[in-house]
């Protein structure tokens, strides 16, 4: 403390110690700001995405992200194969991902083409790195199957999402049908919120042009799945989607003229904005920092994104929530 000249003292405030001072554990500490700094990469993807920061939440609630995320290795069964990431909800609720598959291949098959003038060694292109990192893919992948994660946290709590496994006999015919059409239209709907996430970081919303092309380019046999965002979600026929018509999961009652109501099909964007009500109000029973406010988009926008604007029936923007990741990661460690 020092005295001031009025002879007041003056108190120094201290910031808190460090939750990882109570122990002195340098490898935990270690994986403990390694999931923090993962986190903050994945949040600035999936912070328009209520259900995927639901998934973060409940991962560092349960242990931190490096017990539920792994990056595959070379000599992983799923190493280098046409699955970029998995979701296993069977098996502990963890995800899996390729991270550096793509690039090592391309740094293995391209040498002997472009001599480095320095050094001597054998790279690839700038180009063919650029259409590497396009089919690596590997933030927009993790995002990906946390909103698997996040809807398989609302099928527990009991929310109204489709079942999947859940009470399922997969020897049953019409179980194993319903169990496909979930599937399917989760897919979708993750389909129409990656739409929304490319469009946001100013990318092109259909991206299976470039993807196709960044791949034939580095000699790839890997390409874009089909986007089902526009497609009718599955239920409306039980020949192929096992449900009966009362039982249809994306059954949605529409209010017509004279009172007489009548059923049609959600589409992808609407079960993704159902989903995300159900995410955000599991988040706020969980008080989960900082999402319950959205925030401005402040991204700097391109003329034709400015004028676009001006159109009266456009889409309304997407909420972008507050991340909270840091606060709830220092909290866990407490």
């Amino acid at each position: 403390m020092a005295k001031r000249k009025s002879g007041a003292l003056k108190t120094a405030k201290f910031p808190p110690p460090s939750p990882f001072r109570k122990n002195e554990d340098i490898e935990k500490a270690n994986v403990a700001f390694g999931d923090l700094e993962f986190e903050a990469a994945i949040q600035d993807y999936v912070k328009d995405s209520p259900v995927a920061l639901l998934a973060l939440e409940d991962i560092n609630k349960k242990g931190g992200i490096s017990k539920f995320i792994k990056a595959l290795q070379k000599g992983d069964k799923d190493y280098f194969s046409t699955i970029r990431g998995q979701f296993f909800p069977k098996e502990g609720d963890r995800i899996e991902y390729n991270a550096t598959d793509i690039l090592s291949f391309l740094r293995d098959t391209q040498k002997g083409i472009q001599p480095h003038p320095i050094y001597g060694e054998y790279l690839p292109t700038k180009e063919k790195v650029k259409s590497a990192n396009l089919v690596q893919n590997a933030i927009p992948v993790i995002a990906h199957e946390l909103f698997h994660y996040g809807t398989n946290v609302l099928r527990k709590q009991g929310y109204d999402v489709p079942k999947i496994y859940e009470g399922r006999d997969e020897s049953d015919p019409t179980d194993l049908k319903k169990m496909r059409s979930d599937i399917l239209n989760e897919e979708a709907i993750i389909d129409q919120l990656e739409r929304f996430q490319r469009r946001r970081l100013g990318m092109p919303e259909d991206i299976k042009p470039d993807y196709d092309k960044a791949a034939e380019d580095i000699r790839i046999s890997m390409r874009k799945g089909k986007d089902r965002s526009k497609e009718d979600l599955l239920g409306k026929f039980k020949r192929f989607s096992g449900y009966d018509k009362e039982e249809n999961p994306f059954r949605k009652r529409v209010e017509g003229f004279f009172g007489t109501d009548f059923f049609v099909q959600e589409s992808p964007k609407e079960a993704l904005n159902r989903f995300e009500s159900m995410a955000l109000e599991e988040l706020e029973k969980r008080n989960y920092a900082r999402t319950k406010e959205p925030m401005k988009d402040t991204r700097e926008k391109s003329f034709l994104e400015k004028l676009s604007r001006l159109n009266p029936f456009r889409e309304e923007d997407r909420p972008i929530y507050r991340e909270g990741g840091v606060v709830n990661m220092l909290k866990k460690m407490k």
